[in-house]
């Protein structure tokens, strides 16, 4: 169907095949558009059954709440069974802003593997040296992160050719670490040594101080059976956490040195 002029529809419209509108369309009711699989390309623009072209905007979304709460959705995604994945919503408080709800947990990067290669899944432990991940962590290791397994957002996109060399890796939140052996919550979780991608937890009273700059997280759940598992930790807040053992250690520290001063004054 060719409309060259003004399209208005008052009731409900289905559209099954082509519609083509050259001026202004207005809609009263709702919009439903039924396609054949056009294709699951997600980098082909012509797989898509909704298409917006030839301005410099995309796409606006107006709700009729002046100010927007959480039960007023911009936009919400369904899968196939009905069930919802996530939504664009208004806030608590309202005030126009927008919040983006869905079950990920962690903000994450593509990271390019420094050994194409290697066999590196969801929840292993790597180690980051110049912008490079492997799960061999050394001396030279920078940083030491976890593979993401659920993203909330993610960044630094190579593109859809150059994707398979790279790594989803967690940078803030909560993640899936991969560990082996009894893990409790309140632990800290180390690589395991081995450079096979395993974390291991260590009670605080256990932690030396040549462990804080290997820390990737604090536990938040158990692993209480025998071999490799996962459990969830925080991470991101590396620096909270070793500050913490710092002023912990400093306490020590000044308990001694009170103790050294009473021994010192009473030899004196």
């Amino acid at each position: 169907l060719d409309v060259n002029g003004s399209l208005t529809v008052t009731g409900t419209t289905d559209l099954l095949g082509t519609l083509t509108v050259t001026g202004t369309s207005t809609f009263n009711r709702q919009v439903t558009i039924r396609t054949t699989n056009l294709g699951t390309t997600d980098t082909n623009f012509d797989h898509y059954p909704l298409r917006v072209e030839g301005s410099q905007m995309g796409i606006a979304v107006k709700v009729s709440a002046n100010d927007a709460v959480l039960t007023n959705n911009y936009i919400t995604f369904f899968n196939n069974s009905g069930n919802v994945e996530g939504v664009i919503e208004g806030t608590t408080s309202g005030g126009n802003n927008v919040t983006f709800k869905t079950n990920g947990a962690d903000y994450a990067e593509f990271l390019e593997r420094a050994n194409p290669g290697e066999n590196i899944i969801a929840g292993d432990i790597v180690g980051l040296y110049n912008g490079k991940i492997s799960k061999g962590i050394t001396k030279n290791t920078q940083h030491i992160l976890v593979v993401s397994t659920n993203p909330l957002v993610l960044g630094n996109w190579p593109g859809k050719e150059s994707e398979h060399l790279y790594e989803k890796v967690a940078f803030l939140g909560q993640v899936a670490v991969k560990v082996s052996g009894e893990v409790l919550a309140g632990d800290y979780i180390l690589p395991s040594g081995k450079n096979d991608g395993m974390g291991i937890g260590f009670s605080k009273s256990e932690l030396k101080v040549k462990d804080y700059k290997n820390i990737i997280g604090i536990a938040w759940t158990n692993f209480q059976e025998k071999g490799n598992g996962y459990v969830t930790i925080e991470i991101g807040l590396n620096s909270n956490i070793i500050a913490n053992l710092i002023n912990e250690q400093q306490k020590q520290i000044d308990l001694l040195q009170t103790r050294i001063d009473l021994i010192e004054s009473k030899l004196n």
